[in-house]
């Protein structure tokens, strides 16, 4: 690929990989739950959905122009590369060092990112103290009067599955 031409190709593929990252910050801002609820977002509304898809993919095409950026400019990585393993050996030991950092931080993330996230169960709610049934108390009346103990007959009975 002729210079100029290469040029105008850096320059098309860092605008538009800077307009996508624009995209994405403005997205994940508006999906963020304090915003959605400052702005009174409905989750499952078409405005919503607009801009999870619009988020989703501009960070595809950040992946991509990302790849294609690498690509571009694949031989001053090996440049630099060859330069810093052969240089001096703190050049090399700090060069060394911002690696094994970055790789760090980067499994990190991922390890926070891949962790399952707890799920609500929205087809079987949780019972609340109150909405279970409460026995009541009657008299027999098979009972005399005289007898002061009633005795207990529940109306409703409720039995909790320790499964759930």
């Amino acid at each position: 690929m002729n210079p100029k031409a290469k040029k105008y190709l850096n320059y098309f593929i860092d605008i538009l990989s800077a307009l996508a990252f624009i995209i994405v910050c403005i997205t994940g801002l508006l999906k963020y739950p304090t915003t959605i609820a400052l702005l009174g977002l409905d989750v499952t509304s078409q405005r919503f959905m607009f801009i999870t898809q619009m988020h989703d993919l501009s960070g595809h095409v950040i992946i991509v122009l990302g790849l294609l950026h690498i690509l571009l400019h694949l031989k001053w990585i090996k440049s630099v590369t060859k330069q810093l393993l052969t240089g001096k050996r703190s050049v090399r030991l700090a060069t060394l060092a911002t690696i094994c950092t970055l790789v760090a931080i980067l499994v990190v993330f991922t390890v926070i990112l891949l962790l399952p996230q707890p799920l609500e169960d929205k087809a079987q709610p949780t019972p609340s103290p109150t909405a279970l049934p409460t026995p009541t108390a009657t008299i027999s009346p098979t009972e005399s009067p005289s007898n002061t103990t009633p005795s207990v007959t529940p109306k409703a009975t409720a039995t909790i599955d320790p499964s759930t």
